[in-house]
């Protein structure tokens, strides 16, 4: 989902074939979301290692200082 939100398609095709190829190899290795740092947080929420995936706290305060207070998030349109 998270990939979802930070990736901009041109179809539905366009969507379906990323998402195969997500699924398969992991994110292009270009793809960077569209803030600095997105990259980083996808990494980190997708880990194979429980320890080394974000703790809900870590990923709001992402959210917070990259994308404005969490209350704002219910009036956003992407």
């Amino acid at each position: 989902m998270f990939f979802e939100l930070l990736t901009r398609f041109g179809s539905l095709l366009e969507r379906a074939l990323a998402f195969e190829e997500l699924r398969d190899k992991g994110p292009p290795d270009g793809w960077k979301g569209d803030y600095e740092g997105d990259r980083e947080l996808y990494d980190r929420m997708t880990a194979l290692k429980p320890a080394d995936r974000l703790s809900l706290d870590e990923i709001l305060m992402y959210i917070q200082q990259h994308r404005g207070s969490t209350a704002d998030m219910g009036n956003r349109r992407l």
